[in-house]
């Protein structure tokens, strides 16, 4: 099968592979249509189209091999299997997809509801693309994967996060700092709110500052379960606020802000429940106002007519007790105090919070996880972090006590299907026979959670031996 360019010259089969698309009438007609359409975007560059099938059949390659045209653009389309031509994926790579081509390729991607993955690396999208992405997004919720990998956009990526699907966002080398860092995990503030569970932020620039800004979205968010940090320029200091979070903490001012509008709406709606129960049947009240209304203005004459009479009889009354009687009379004591300015939580168990608010304030770590200690409110700190990886950063070996600490915390503190089950820390700064014991006591504790898991892995990256090589490679 070949395929005319826009130049009338003849494809080569290694630049176009869709001899296995036969079987789909859809797929043969806009594949071909699509590379075409391409192609008088591009100019002079043929656009270079692969198919590969996720089960490996008829194909042992999971990469494109280059050809001569190394800066041509090129396709890859994923398909399930060569029995179930249902696209899974599609990557763009090595050209610019900004303006025109972009619309195009989404175009194509909106007319198969079994494309998950969507891949535009290094495609130079400006503003105008982000935003069409964020409409495509919104209107085809099957995308639950996106790498933007390699596109140094210096707005912020976070509307792609918002009224989206997504659960896997890939932004490596896109030149993230930590300002950009804080706007794009702002629609990630929420407990349960948000579906992404990995974020990949791998060779970008965030800093201490940016690890900051990771920590305050650990403390709340209770979604995501892998956070890749990898050369990200974070020292100790960044390192042990992400790890801080990972413990128990004192909620600081906003958060106690949080906690109490929350513990304010279940008040209010419990006591607008009781006031419902107990209200009085309105008709029954009816004739009682009208009883006591008639009552009152046919005694109203009496009483007018007998008051000056009283009014003297009391004040005789007065006069005539003695401060003796007064002395003798016995009087209940009862101590009173001055109202506190804790703020209690709600005395209610999960049950009676999930039947009164909705799951995302019953459940919010703040309130759920979140228990008060004197005069402060403590929060058992994040356990559904799974994944998390802070390689090639700046880090000494002064953290690998610090990540001792955590793990040992929420091993006391947790199930063993609860907390952190993988961190990848080498490529760093760890240098002496002291890094390598703390190392390996990391691999022990981690090993022991994994002992009394019923399930999942648990590692930091290599055997014992494969710990022991590297961290004398380092010394020498």
């Amino acid at each position: 099968m070949s395929f005319i360019s826009n130049k009338g010259k003849g494809i080569n089969k290694d630049r176009i592979s869709v001899t296995k698309l036969g079987k789909s009438s859809l797929l043969t007609n806009e594949i071909p249509s699509l590379r075409l359409r391409l192609a008088e975007i591009v100019g002079e560059y043929d656009p270079k189209l692969k198919t590969i099938f996720l089960d490996g059949s008829s194909n042992k390659s999971k990469s494109v091999k280059d050809d001569d045209r190394i800066h041509c653009p090129t396709i890859l389309i994923f398909l399930e299997s060569a029995n179930k031509l249902n696209i899974k994926a599609i990557h763009w790579k090595n050209f610019s997809l900004s303006g025109k081509p972009l619309p195009i390729l989404l175009e194509f991607c909106g007319k198969y509801i079994s494309l998950n993955t969507l891949r535009l690396e290094s495609a130079q999208l400006q503003e105008s693309d982000i935003k069409l992405l964020e409409t495509f997004l919104k209107s085809n919720s099957n995308i639950t994967d996106l790498d933007l990998s390699g596109n140094t956009y210096r707005s912020n990526f976070s509307s792609l996060l918002i009224d989206t699907k997504l659960k896997y966002l890939t932004l490596k080398f896109c030149n993230i700092d930590h300002e950009g860092l804080r706007d794009l995990i702002q629609p990630l503030k929420s407990a349960y709110h948000h579906s992404l569970i990995h974020l990949n932020l791998t060779s970008n620039i965030i800093g201490d500052i940016g690890a900051e800004e990771i920590a305050s979205l650990l403390r709340i968010n209770r979604v995501l379960i892998s956070l890749n940090l990898c050369r990200n320029n974070i020292t100790n200091d960044g390192a042990t606020r992400i790890l801080e979070s990972l413990q128990s903490f004192h909620l600081n001012t906003e958060e106690i802000s949080k906690r109490r509008m929350i513990c304010y709406q279940y008040y209010i709606q419990k006591y607008e429940q009781m006031k419902a129960y107990t209200a009085p049947d309105p008709s029954l009240t009816t004739l009682v106002s009208e009883d006591l209304k008639s009552s009152s203005l046919s005694s109203a004459v009496k009483v007018k007519s007998k008051k000056s009479s009283k009014m003297r009889e009391k004040k005789a009354s007065k006069l005539s007790t003695s401060l003796v009687d007064l002395s003798s009379k016995s009087f209940s004591r009862t101590n009173t105090y001055a109202p506190s300015n804790i703020f209690i939580p709600p005395i209610a168990d999960i049950s009676d919070l999930v039947e009164v608010l909705d799951y995302q304030s019953a459940y919010h770590p703040f309130v759920k996880e979140t228990m008060l200690d004197g005069f402060d409110f403590i929060c058992r700190g994040n356990f559904v972090l799974k994944h998390l990886n802070i390689s090639f950063n700046l880090l000494t070996e002064d953290i690998l006590g610090r990540v001792c600490e955590m793990l040992m915390y929420q091993m006391s503190n947790g199930s063993s299907q609860e907390g952190l089950n993988n961190i990848i820390i080498y490529g760093n700064r760890f240098k002496s026979e002291t890094a390598e014991r703390m190392l390996l006591e990391i691999y022990d504790l981690l090993s022991l959670k994994m002992t009394n898991s019923s399930s999942g892995s648990l590692s930091i990256k290599g055997s014992k031996r494969d710990l022991r090589s590297r961290s004398k490679s380092s010394t020498q």
